[in-house]
């Protein structure tokens, strides 16, 4: 069974109002979510799948402070377009969450 310690933070690059930046989802970035949500990390997955503006723009925002620790949950409900942006946060959760060895074989 795979462990918080089996995350393996990977960048995934994001086009933002026409600019480059890295997605990051490691524990930081998790945990952030989790305070942001008021809920633990898989029922923040659950908002996420089900269309919940509001965690699409936590992801976002944990994915990116990284980059900007001082980044504002605010700003990123600012951008232009979010157009393919659900495929970028998917990508970059992926990568970073461990295989379940049982769903491998």
């Amino acid at each position: 069974m795979s462990t918080l310690q089996d995350i393996k933070p990977k960048k995934v690059t994001v086009n933002i109002n026409g600019t480059k930046k890295e997605l990051k989802f490691d524990l930081n970035a998790y945990a952030e979510i989790e305070d942001k949500l008021c809920t633990p990390i898989p029922n923040a997955f659950a908002l996420l799948e089900s269309g919940s503006m509001k965690a699409m723009r936590a992801f976002l925002w944990g994915g990116l402070l990284h980059q900007d620790k001082n980044l504002k949950i605010e700003e990123i409900g600012k951008l232009e377009s979010f157009e393919g942006i659900m495929d970028v946060i998917s990508e970059a959760i992926e990568v970073s969450m461990p295989k379940d060895e049982e769903n491998e074989q």
